[in-house]
């Protein structure tokens, strides 16, 4: 992952709001992602994730 790639976690439910995001950047347990509205979360290296190849945007609808 780099940063501004738009990343799915597959092990968050679709009703979840921190399902998407964008990622920022790798910390020794965790990655931190933004919804790039100032919202920011870390999300545990285990968890399982995609990134979303069709969008590498700053901003998230």
């Amino acid at each position: 992952m780099k940063f501004g790639d738009i990343v799915i976690n597959k092990m968050s439910s679709k009703d979840n709001p921190f399902r998407k995001g964008i990622f920022v950047k790798e910390l020794p347990k965790t990655y931190e992602f933004t919804d790039g509205k100032g919202w920011f979360w870390q999300i545990s290296k285990e968890c399982e994730f995609v990134v979303d190849k069709s969008n590498n945007v700053l901003y998230i609808d």
